[in-house]
């Protein structure tokens, strides 16, 4: 493959997917925030226990050692603007390992001053999913109110206390918050990236921007050209995607070659390839 007139400091991928037989197209993708303590406890902390990684099924367990309500705490990548998970989905899995449970916070789930107890059943002694969704009307706020919690949570925990009396030891896996696939993806200032990552809200109509959402001059953007002439794929269909969203979607020109043009050269972007079909 030739790639041209590429200023540097571009971050440039190529991605070819080789279907033999593609029956179309589309593609589908969800925006998902998720822990699942593969290799460690990730950043989470605790309050009310003391938390340590457990290799050996991946997950983190949780001992009571106070009086009080234990609670697991969000690392930052959690944090920030979750616009764009508004009506999305907050899930988790847990296990008790003592079973003698009397506690009816288990569950309770705090997203900076607002709470919800989503379980109104004790915790189990086998791995099992909890989920609520995330929609105003179920913790009972307005619309409003709901949207300027999402766009700057600062907290977000979740209460592991299943006995009152009983230093339990609970277990606590794969925290997900699930944008849902038909829900919008902000982009408040429409620049390309979205507001959960844009350093530069409000910025102006047809600018220039970097990966942040912040303004470059229009000088630093790059063009270039790919080419796969003599290649089976020279009759195949090219998309350009730069932060999730689509930029151009066109066939190869008859000679296998593929131009863009004046891109952001800090935002990273992709080009896919796929083999025409007569299907």
């Amino acid at each position: 493959m030739m790639l041209n007139s590429l200023k540097k400091h571009l971050f440039f991928y190529v991605m070819l997917f080789f279907f033999t037989y593609l029956l179309g197209y589309s593609s589908a993708s969800t925006l998902q925030i998720i822990s699942t303590f593969d290799s460690n406890l990730e950043g989470w902390r605790s309050d009310g226990g003391v938390i340590e990684y457990i290799s050996m099924g991946r997950y983190l367990k949780m001992k009571d050692t106070v009086n009080s309500s234990m609670y697991v705490i969000a690392p930052n990548k959690f944090l920030g603007n979750l616009l764009s998970f508004d009506e999305g989905v907050l899930s988790f899995d847990s296990k008790i390992f003592n079973p003698d449970v009397s506690y009816p916070d288990f569950g309770k789930i705090r997203i900076n001053n607002l709470y919800l107890d989503i379980i109104d059943i004790n915790p189990t002694q086998s791995w099992k999913s909890y989920s609520i969704p995330l929609k105003s009307s179920l913790w009972g706020v307005s619309q409003e109110e709901w949207e300027e919690v999402l766009s700057n949570v600062t907290n977000i925990s979740v209460c592991l206390e299943a006995g009152q009396y009983v230093n339990e030891i609970m277990g606590f896996d794969n925290f997900t918050i699930t944008a849902t696939n038909d829900c919008a993806i902000f982009d408040s200032d429409n620049d390309g990236v979205i507001d959960q990552w844009d350093h530069c809200p409000n910025t102006p109509i047809n600018s220039y921007v970097n990966k942040n959402g912040c303004p470059i001059n229009r000088n630093s953007a790059v063009s270039g050209q790919v080419s796969v002439k003599g290649h089976p794929f020279t009759q195949g269909k090219v998309m350009l995607i730069q932060s999730g969203e689509i930029f151009q979607n066109d066939n190869l020109d008859a000679n296998g070659f593929f131009s863009f043009e004046n891109y952001a050269e800090e935002k990273p972007f992709s080009i896919i390839i796929r083999k025409k079909t007569d299907k």
